[in-house]
């Protein structure tokens, strides 16, 4: 039989192969590692980090809360957002009825 080229040409073939596989899975990772380099926790801070917690006053408070057209407690509603004294109130999905109902708020 001589010497096995048809076995070297398909060995030779798959080499290339997975070399070029590796190649363009190495350019996948880069370009990957690109993107989350900023978050990765060597990467520089372009913001220091506070030294002192805020005051409580200097915090914003957000509500918000889905208003069900169908639900009608909007006593409970008002209740909440005098307990919890929000900055800003965010009412999702509500009607003429919701926006009369809170009104006063």
């Amino acid at each position: 039989m001589g010497f096995p080229r048809l076995q070297t040409l398909v060995v030779l073939a798959g080499c290339l192969a997975a070399w070029g596989l590796l190649l363009v899975c190495s350019l996948g990772l880069a370009v990957q590692a690109w993107f989350l380099w900023l978050y990765l926790p060597v990467a520089p801070q372009a913001v220091p980090t506070a030294v002192t917690a805020p005051r409580p006053a200097d915090r914003l408070r957000i509500l918000v809360i889905n208003v069900l057209m169908t639900n009608r407690q909007d006593a409970r509603l008002r209740q909440l957002v005098t307990e919890t004294q929000p900055n800003v109130l965010l009412a999702l999905e509500p009607d003429a009825w919701w926006a009369q109902a809170l009104r006063p708020l």
